[in-house]
């Protein structure tokens, strides 16, 4: 293999912290002395692990349990304490999934772990004996398109990166949070945006944030020195809280990474798909001619409620609603209004061939075909926020992506691909991952710089990676195998990332590379930004 990857790795060099699979957290012993850590309302009891040598307080509720009455409403701080010591060494639910049926069973097997409702926890990782010394602290917040992800999912425990920046003697903690989805976090309508219950999701992140500021000196933490990280969605929720009530800094992070997202949001459902959503889940609870809609939506069953907010197969994501998310984010940068603390912020090549079709032709084929200069414009006018588009802009934006497959994506594909995929294949995917991921990097870069805030950029473009077809190439989230040092591949499942391909048939650069990924952001995540990074 070529050593340009070791390039393209300094590319990255500020931009990734090692994950492991969340059988890691398995290899611990019974103590007759756990860890421990007091926090503002009790003191936790958590489990060590001798082969890290990393303490995990796992579960860790952030907020009352949002459950009946506080179903679809705004997370609500812990407000009792308790004496003696609980239990934190175990994986709590995740939140409820994006699903087929009303049982709780997740429509795709990336969350195979029990979910609930009742999903307002945290996950603190600290190296072991850290005591008091006051370490910075990274926080993770799950990408999945706002209805999947979670804390416990194995492809983000943060093992690893707490063990690296050990070895490295550049200690850190990590903390993994949950935060609501689908229909339960992110519900729009009328009705919602009235009562302000919207971007719940958005404000559980928030919640979370705070609890750390609260808590996390007993774990050894500095609540000082956090830094946010997300990919994909759980980017845009580090752009959402950059942004957040007019870009208001109530000094909950000192920096921020956005993985292929973040603050320039994708278009929100209009307000009539939201009340086309609302009214569809109204008539599947049966609540439709109820006087109180939302007491009655607080009332069915949550299973029912899932079921509903399935069915509806709504958009559920960030909606502009004057409060959390007070405007559109490109208004909001080009006029400053975000916290103004460093950000790295990236994207992979070939983004643009995850979003031109089904996911399920990731490492497959397409299900989409974009067969000519039509079916390029239809892409272009369905994914635009002006539904209107003039002749005019589509013709400019025609010149502006040209029938060249040469100069499109994937990059690792030479040549027109067949009728599978269709001549215009390269040229729509590749107005989608600027749409979708290229074209929020950039104006984010700019508007950093414009503010005089230190910003860095990288563009990772490594192929071939995990079986995948030079026809996906360096797709969306194919990065994030090598940025945890993945070797056991726990959670990730054909064909994405088929088993004994990542790495066990991979040679050593692959090994080389995967290691300087995860551990090259460890010392500016721990000296704020300080170093320097050519934009590409």
């Amino acid at each position: 293999m070529a050593h340009s990857i070791l390039q393209i790795a300094l590319a990255t060099l500020l931009c990734y912290l090692v994950l492991v699979d969340a059988a890691t957290i398995q290899q611990t012993r019974a103590e007759a002395h756990p860890p421990k850590a007091k926090v503002q309302n009790g003191t936790y009891f958590g489990v060590h692990n001798d082969h890290y040598n990393i303490d995990y307080f796992l579960g860790i509720p952030f907020a009352q349990p949002p459950v009946g009455n506080l179903r679809l409403a705004p997370p609500v701080s812990l407000n009792s304490s308790f004496s003696g010591t609980r239990n934190a060494t175990n994986l709590q639910p995740a939140c409820v999934q994006f699903q087929l049926t009303a049982d709780n069973k997740p429509q795709a097997a990336t969350i195979d772990r029990a979910i609930s409702e009742d999903c307002l926890t945290l996950n603190v990782y600290r190296p072991s004996n850290s005591g008091n010394q006051e370490l910075p602290v990274l926080v993770w917040i799950y990408g999945g398109g706002y209805t999947q992800g979670s804390n416990s999912d194995p492809r983000y425990n943060l093992t690893f990166i707490v063990n690296n920046s050990v070895k490295m003697g550049k200690p850190i903690i990590a903390v993994g949070i949950n935060y609501r989805l689908n229909g339960f976090g992110f519900l729009g309508g009328p009705v919602i945006q009235e009562q302000g219950l919207t971007n719940l999701g958005l404000r559980d992140q928030r919640l979370a944030l705070h609890w750390i500021q609260e808590n996390i000196a007993g774990f050894g933490g500095d609540k000082s020195k956090v830094t946010i990280w997300g990919q994909s969605a759980g980017a845009g929720s580090v752009g959402s809280q950059l942004l957040a009530y007019g870009g208001r800094n109530d000094s909950l992070f000192r920096a921020a990474i956005a993985d292929s997202g973040g603050p320039l949001a994708f278009k929100s459902p209009s307000n009539a798909t939201q009340l086309q959503t609302w009214e569809s889940i109204l008539n599947l609870t049966g609540c439709s001619t109820a006087s109180d809609s939302m007491a009655c939506l607080r009332g069915v069953s949550s299973a029912n409620f899932s079921y509903a907010v399935n069915a509806s197969r709504g958009t559920f994501m960030p909606i502009t609603d004057a409060d959390f998310v007070q405007t559109h984010s490109s208004a909001q940068l080009l006029n400053g209004q975000f916290v103004k603390v460093p950000l790295l912020t990236g994207t992979n090549t070939d983004e643009g061939t995850n979003f031109v079709g089904s996911p399920s032709h990731i490492g497959a084929l397409p299900t989409i075909a974009y067969p000519n200069d039509t079916s390029f414009l239809d892409y272009i006018g369905q994914s635009i926020t002006n539904t209107t588009a003039s002749a005019a802009a589509l013709a400019a934006l025609s010149v502006l992506y040209p029938d060249i497959p040469a100069i499109g994506v994937p990059h690792s594909h030479k040549g027109r691909l067949n009728s599978t995929f269709g001549s215009q294949y390269a040229r729509v995917a590749t107005f989608a991952g600027d749409l979708m991921a290229h074209r929020g990097r950039r104006l984010s870069a700019q508007m950093w710089s414009k503010y005089n805030v230190p910003v860095y950029t990288y563009r990772f473009n490594q192929w071939p990676i995990g079986g995948l077809p030079d026809t996906t190439g360096t797709t969306h989230f194919t990065e994030i195998p090598l940025v945890q040092d993945h070797e056991v591949q726990d959670g990730y499942l054909a064909p994405w990332y088929p088993a004994g391909s990542e790495f066990t048939s991979m040679d050593s650069d692959f090994y080389a590379l995967a290691r300087l990924m995860s551990k090259a952001p460890i010392p500016p995540l721990v000296t704020f930004f300080r170093c320097y990074l050519k934009t590409p």
